[in-house]
């Protein structure tokens, strides 16, 4: 067996997010004669890895990388290891990864380098890192761009910090890109459940209809949940049913698992029954055809619905896994 053999194998086991048998065929590697890892085995390994979301495993392995298995680390794995790191909760070795890539020669450093390491800090709700990777940044004399204000919202967001979410998104309107001028998806949701937590419920619904109006940004079921939670949260619960009635008119957008959850529980408390009970039967019946989106599923395991549930009805945003 040669480098195309397993180089093919490890690329169908990545599409098919095999983890455990990518990893039992990297590891195969060190015992063939005339075989070596590289870079690009070690890749589509750690991807088979990432799409199965086993973070942790694929961060131990990351570790390994350089000592055990000799591999010369080049830029895109490099980025590779950076993400996983931040998504394992590994903050150290993802800081460590970037520093090294910082001081090779032979690697460059572009602000995707940065986006990576800023992934990591928004992930796990840390604001100072976020802010200080930011600083890095403009000292390096490169632009951020959208995925970069994206990060920083979501790190703010996620750390309780919306004083500072609101000047990143000054900043971000403020640009003089006009690419970076147009928010994205995720940028928007992160913001809605920021202006949610502090009860500006209709400038959070403003901010949805600027998506489409202004912006053109698309609308998915995250977005108007985060919008769902905000009104929820204010007791505007009669204009949480018609924002839910437009996501699936205006956009064909269909509610989840949460839309569902959060209606339900806002329309008992303020004695719509009857509601409640219409909203449980749709429910139920999406499920039967199974169009019903589980997207707690995405959220944390420790983390049981109901605790979910009563985050986003406050404005929190969700735990992630």
């Amino acid at each position: 067996r040669n480098m195309f053999v397993y180089t093919a194998a490890l690329t169908v086991l990545r599409e098919s997010r095999r983890w455990e048998e990518a990893g039992d065929v990297f590891r195969a590697m060190r015992d063939e004669p005339g075989v070596r890892p590289d870079a690009i085995t070690a890749g589509l390994t750690l991807a088979a890895f990432d799409g199965a979301r086993r973070w942790r495993e694929a961060n131990a392995l990351a570790k390994r990388l350089v000592d055990v298995y000799k591999i010369e680390v080049d830029e895109h794995l490099s980025h590779q290891v950076i993400t996983i790191a931040g998504r394992a909760e590994d903050m150290s070795h993802a800081r460590a990864q970037f520093d090294r890539m910082r001081s090779s020669p032979g690697l460059v450093l572009t602000t995707y380098s940065y986006n990576c390491l800023l992934g990591g800090y928004a992930r796990n709700g840390d604001w100072d890192g976020a802010s200080d990777v930011a600083k890095e940044l403009k000292l390096a004399h490169m632009n951020a761009d959208s995925y970069t204000f994206t990060h920083l919202v979501s790190a703010a967001e996620r750390a309780g910090r919306y004083d500072a979410a609101d000047e990143v998104w000054s900043e971000m309107l403020s640009s003089p890109n006009p690419r970076v001028r147009r928010p994205s998806t995720v940028m928007c949701g992160a913001y809605v459940h920021c202006l949610g937590c502090q009860g500006r419920w209709m400038e959070a619904r403003e901010i949805v209809r600027e998506m489409r109006d202004r912006w053109n940004t698309p609308r998915n079921a995250a977005v108007y949940n985060a919008l769902l939670g905000a009104l929820v949260r204010a007791d505007e619960v009669e204009t949480a049913l018609e924002c839910f009635e437009e996501m699936q008119t205006e956009d064909g957008v269909l509610p989840t698992e949460i839309s569902f959850m959060l209606l339900v529980r806002a329309c008992q408390e303020c004695g719509m029954v009857n509601k409640a009970r219409e909203l449980s039967g749709v429910r139920d019946s999406l499920a039967e055809t199974g169009a019903l989106e589980n997207d707690f599923s995405k959220y944390d395991s420790h983390t049981s619905r109901e605790q979910e549930v009563g985050r986003l009805a406050a404005g929190l945003p969700p735990e992630v896994r």
